[in-house]
């Protein structure tokens, strides 16, 4: 496909990104190590290299390379907005507070209807600033989409902590049925079992 096209950087990503395609992690992380301080090239070659290390389950190595991109690239709301997930996803929210806030900030300067992704974000974010009734509001709309299982195991938390014990109840069961991961499982039944 490239034959012809010499041994230029442009050629070397698209090489990387025929790997990627091709679930050959190995093979792109080799061809991207060839560009790695092209300044042309590197923040999206970066981003790349933390997309491998996603698919390869190595969140701390994603997160790892996309703060590097995000670095390089300061606007780019896609970029912090992954980082952002998968620091979430992974439980990797030491030092990623900063981030969250950004986010939020960026959102609210993004005319966009906000999907339940975005209000997951953006209520995780006050429950790290220990602001449960935003972060309410927030996470109830999270939940419209079921894939936001983690929203309920925070919503029966916080539910929990505010004597609503029917409501928490429902929101950790319905955690712990739709949660395929079952990262809260143990304090979710621990709760449960508190009520």
């Amino acid at each position: 496909i490239l034959e012809g096209k010499g041994d230029t950087t442009i050629a070397k990503y698209l090489m990387a990104k025929m790997h990627v395609e091709k679930s050959n992690s190995a093979e792109a992380l080799v061809w991207l190590q060839e560009f790695e301080n092209d300044k042309t090239i590197s923040p999206n070659a970066t981003i790349l290299k933390g997309n491998i290390w996603d698919q390869m389950v190595r969140p701390d190595m994603a997160l790892s390379a996309w703060q590097d991109a995000y670095s390089l690239m300061p606007q780019n709301y896609t970029l912090l907005r992954k980082i952002v997930l998968t620091a979430l996803e992974y439980g990797k929210t030491d030092g990623i507070d900063q981030l969250i806030t950004l986010w939020a900030k960026f959102n609210g300067a993004i005319p966009q209807e906000m999907t339940p992704i975005d209000e997951y974000i953006i209520g995780k974010s006050y429950l790290l600033n220990e602001q449960e009734d935003k972060a309410l509001s927030h996470l109830l709309n999270a939940i419209k989409d079921e894939k936001m299982s983690e929203a309920y195991f925070f919503i029966g938390k916080i539910y929990a902590k505010k004597h609503k014990y029917d409501d928490a109840v429902l929101h950790l069961q319905n955690y712990l049925k739709l949660s395929k991961d079952k990262k809260f499982e143990s304090e979710a039944v621990s709760i449960l079992e508190s009520l």
